[in-house]
């Protein structure tokens, strides 16, 4: 997955096609399903990869979904 194992500019512009994606209601569970949140916790840990910012957007966006928001606590639970 580019967001995780790509440059750091290609992981900025994997986020923002994801943030982009998220938009569409239907596609909120289909990142979820894809295991999109633990990655984007670990962007919000680490301030010095400058992804805070992009990765909390796509959080909130994912917030508003029963299955992001599920998926989120579950993941905060777990570190």
């Amino acid at each position: 997955m580019l967001l995780c194992e790509g440059t750091p500019r290609g992981k900025k512009g994997a986020a923002t096609a994801i943030f982009n994606l998220c938009i569409y209601h239907g596609d909120k569970a289909r990142a979820v399903k894809a295991g999109i949140v633990a990655p984007l916790i670990r962007f919000m840990n680490d301030v010095g990869r400058g992804m805070v910012d992009k990765a909390l957007a796509i959080m909130i966006i994912l917030a508003s979904h029963h299955e992001g928001r599920t998926s989120i606590g579950q993941c905060i639970a777990s570190i």
